[in-house]
């Protein structure tokens, strides 16, 4: 009695393993290459496409194992709760089912096979793959040829680091000059003069060191505000007039306004800074300092 109920219970159990298990084909040549191997799964899980069509699932608590097959770009991935189809991206990098909810993408390299040529659109891959368009990647053209390195820039030269430093006083120069020749405006008589001969100094000195530099844009200013001063000085009284012979002339503007006594200023507070300590320039530009802060109290 009991040999016939262990029997029966055999018979019972390789059945119901029998219906339950999975019906493995293997999917067309044609496009199974395009799939076999590792995937990871939006959900975390390691699946493997094996050329027999079994659909392996691993890593993850939730794992059913299924089957697989293709038609052209598309994968049918059965297990026991459902069927999905999934689309190959054209790059054969990546797969998709449900409008890009679920995502399965390559682990390894993509197969040349699996690389969709670009056709336009994806209409025009389907309409590819109906017709039996071959969508496999073209041989790659080649390589471009290196290009020749580029020769290493030249390191300056003593002169050429003689001719930066001179452009940089020239410029430090022509600053102090202008400041100068701005505070020279807004004086008159000889405090006018004192302050035209200290900018006409200036942009000597500024011309000589631009033309040391070879910048001679930068020196023909220069010398172009000489002639604008020494055509000032030239108009420009030692002193006023005695009592009763004619009016005092008056100051240039007269008082300069508050935006006129900061931007004075900005400019008198560059050249001092450009300039280097101990430089007989910096004191000048201290004490013109000085007289513009008299001037604009």
């Amino acid at each position: 009695m009991r040999q016939r109920f262990n029997a029966r219970y055999l018979i019972a159990a390789t059945l119901l393993s029998v219906l339950c298990s999975p019906a493995f084909a293997a999917p067309p040549s044609s496009c199974a290459a395009k799939f076999i191997g590792d995937w990871r799964h939006t959900g975390g899980n390691k699946g493997t496409l094996t050329p027999d069509g079994r659909a392996l699932c691993s890593e993850h608590a939730g794992c059913v194992q299924g089957s697989w097959t293709c038609s052209g770009n598309v994968l049918t991935y059965t297990n026991s709760i459902g069927t999905w189809n999934y689309t190959l991206e054209p790059d054969g990098k990546s797969m998709s089912t449900n409008g890009g909810a679920a995502v399965a993408v390559r682990m390894g390299a993509v197969p040349a096979s699996a690389r969709a040529r670009d056709l336009g659109s994806a209409a025009k891959n389907v309409t590819a793959d109906i017709l039996g368009i071959d969508r496999t990647p073209s041989a790659a053209p080649d390589p471009a040829p290196v290009a020749a390195p580029k020769p290493a820039a030249a390191k300056p030269t003593e002169a050429d680091n003689e001719k930066l430093a001179a452009a940089r006083y020239g410029r430090t120069l022509f600053g102090a000059g202008m400041a100068a020749f701005n505070v020279a405006r807004q004086s008159s008589y000889a405090s006018r003069k004192r302050e035209l001969q200290v900018a006409e100094d200036n942009f000597i000195k500024s011309a000589e060191q631009f033309h040391k530099a070879g910048d001679a844009k930068n020196e023909a200013k220069a010398k172009a505000n000489i002639d604008k001063i020494r055509a000032i000085d030239a108009r420009t009284p030692e002193r006023a007039p005695a009592a009763g012979t004619s009016p005092k002339p008056k100051v240039a503007g007269g008082k300069p306004s508050k935006e006129q006594c900061a931007e004075l200023r900005g400019q008198i507070n560059i050249s001092i800074v450009s300039a280097k300590n101990g430089d007989p320039l910096r004191q000048e530009l201290l004490q013109q300092r000085d007289k513009l802060d008299q001037m604009c109290r």
